[in-house]
């Protein structure tokens, strides 16, 4: 177990975080002089990558778990304060940059219904608040939140495919099936012509194999680490075709091995999260401002890769607040008083 959690998995959630900020400020401003770099770095697969290293660290958390009911505190600790202070703090503070009145924004009906929606994870159907970004490219306040419903989602089904896993030795017979019909519900509704369907195969099936592929990890670790460095030699070739042809059959199985392989194998980036994990709060704030920036003209106003630094400098603030202030006093737990009779 002490070698299983010298890894590097901090780093990596980190570095997709910011992959996935810099990808957001390129497409969200529009701006030219991002476009020739834009070819050279990909939103998805960070998105990927944090769910293969969250089925990993996921299947550990629940093993470890005294109880369902104490797995399920245990994720509701770590996701939903950063959460709903993002939701929050978005609706109480853009305010002073809507083009509403206080008392306008604040009586209209589109705040409570961000709010209500947004609360139970169902972002798409009021992504937007009055007299915000009326201009940019999208109206959305944080078109960022939509992968929490997925993450929440995984949560779920961990208990069930636990109950499977423990009926039989074989785990394979479980974990092989359930990575099949995720590459094929991705495969079938990406492809179709219907936008709704394609949207659709981004949803929680459709990443399902990424995830149960880091899920298998926890399990299949010994194994892993025993052939990583020949795994790596095969998973490199094959994830970089199917990735060049944007196919997706064996894809989830290449990148994982990919990640974990990169995980195990920077020992100097193992202590990475020694003073807080930031990527979460990087995640989940990153957006409202870039749209702010936008809002305003920063990109188009002054040297765009100046702004993107500035972006990345007060992102990295706010990441260091929400984990000091709002994520880390929820994952103490505070002794209980002892009964003074």
């Amino acid at each position: 177990m002490t070698i299983m959690n010298k890894n590097s998995f901090d780093f990596l959630r980190f570095f997709f975080a910011y992959i996935v900020v810099i990808c957001h400020i390129a497409d969200l401003s529009q701006d030219q002089n991002f476009a020739r770099y834009r070819n050279y770095i990909d939103s998805y697969v960070a998105l990927t990558g944090f769910f293969i290293i969250s089925g990993f660290l996921i299947g550990k958390s629940y093993n470890a778990s005294k109880s369902v009911l104490n797995y399920f505190e245990k994720r509701a600790r770590r996701l939903l304060p950063g959460y709903f202070a993002s939701i929050i703090l978005a609706a109480m503070l853009l305010s002073f940059f809507s083009s509403y009145t206080f008392i306008q924004y604040f009586t209209d009906i589109q705040v409570f219904k961000y709010l209500f929606w947004n609360s139970i994870f169902l972002n798409f159907v009021q992504p937007c608040l009055p007299g915000l970004f009326v201009t940019n490219r999208e109206c959305a306040v944080n078109g960022a939140l939509w992968t929490i419903k997925v993450e929440v989602l995984f949560y779920a089904l961990v208990p069930v495919i636990y109950n499977y896993l423990n009926k039989i030795e074989k785990k394979y017979f479980v974990l092989i099936p359930v990575y099949i019909l995720s590459v094929i519900y991705k495969t079938y509704l990406g492809n179709s012509d219907s936008e709704m369907l394609v949207l659709l195969s981004r949803q929680t099936p459709g990443f399902l194999s990424y995830f149960v592929c880091g899920f298998s990890f926890y399990y299949y670790y010994d194994f892993y680490i025993q052939h990583k460095g020949k795994l790596f030699l095969i998973a490199l070739p094959i994830f970089l075709i199917e990735y060049h042809f944007g196919i997706e059959l064996l894809r989830p199985i290449s990148q994982s091995i990919i990640v974990f392989f990169i995980a195990y194998s920077l020992p100097k980036f193992n202590n990475f999260g020694k003073y807080g994990d930031f990527s979460y709060g990087t995640y989940i704030f990153h957006f409202s401002l870039i749209q702010l920036f936008v809002q305003y003209g920063l990109f188009d106003l002054y040297n765009p890769f100046l702004m993107a630094g500035l972006v990345i400098l007060l992102v990295g603030a706010m990441a260091i607040f929400s984990w000091n202030f709002v994520e880390k006093p929820f994952l103490i737990r505070k002794p209980k008083p002892m009964n003074a009779w």
